[in-house]
């Protein structure tokens, strides 16, 4: 049996051409110019192709609406306006802060910035595996990522530890050409490090007469002067 009886076309013979009313050979795949009178049974079966098979036309399907659920985003959103909102009180209460504490709490707002960075990098993946809106996730990469970058900039820029022993001995070394007469001074034992942090020292001359400096961190320097 060859293709085209296997494809539904029936075998080569004498057969009914109902276009033409005659009884016509057909070949197998096609009709032939041979005719003969009908005969008195002709076989029913006409000879058609099977339709052409044409490109099969796919069901366009709306893709789904992207939904609003970023855990990951939203989490890192949160951390990002909770790192804002210590940033600022640090900054309004840093003056009355010890450095043990400025140090801890900075390095907490670190930690939060760290995980906020994460959380918005998963957010990106989750938005770009499913249908999911990836402004969030975006805006959460963008904000963590600026802020660790200013976190940066402040570390490298952040003026050098006061060492007191050191200050002391500077100051004292003025204060002979201030007053001529070597001093003993005195500064606090905890030593704000934030930049324009001011503080006093206590100066004792010689002769026992005593006075005060006041020195203020900046952030490439440390300055002082008589206090008033």
């Amino acid at each position: 049996m060859g293709d085209d009886t296997r494809a539904g076309l029936p075998a080569a013979g004498w057969l009914h051409d109902s276009a033409t009313g005659q009884t016509r050979w057909w070949n197998g795949s096609e009709w032939t110019d041979h005719t003969r009178p009908l005969d008195p049974v002709v076989r029913t079966m006409t000879a058609t192709r099977p339709p052409t098979t044409g490109p099969v036309a796919l069901a366009h399907t709306a893709p789904a609406p992207p939904t609003s659920r970023n855990g990951p985003a939203k989490a890192a959103l949160v951390l990002l306006l909770i790192s804002v909102l210590g940033a600022a009180g640090l900054a309004w209460l840093a003056t009355g802060m010890t450095p043990t504490t400025a140090l801890v709490v900075g390095v907490g707002q670190i930690a939060v910035l760290v995980v906020a960075f994460v959380l918005s990098i998963v957010g990106v993946a989750v938005a770009l595996l499913r249908p999911t809106r990836k402004r969030e996730a975006v805006i959460g990469l963008v904000l963590s990522t600026a802020l660790l970058g200013f976190v940066a900039f402040r570390i490298v820029t952040a003026p050098a530890a006061v060492d007191a022993s050191a200050l002391e001995s500077e100051i004292a070394a003025w204060a002979i050409g201030q007053t001529g007469e070597v001093s003993q001074v005195t500064c606090p034992a905890s030593i704000p490090q934030t930049a324009d942090a001011v503080f006093t020292c206590a100066v004792v001359g010689e002769s026992g007469a005593g006075w005060e400096v006041a020195v203020r961190v900046q952030a490439d320097a440390i300055t002082w002067e008589p206090a008033p």
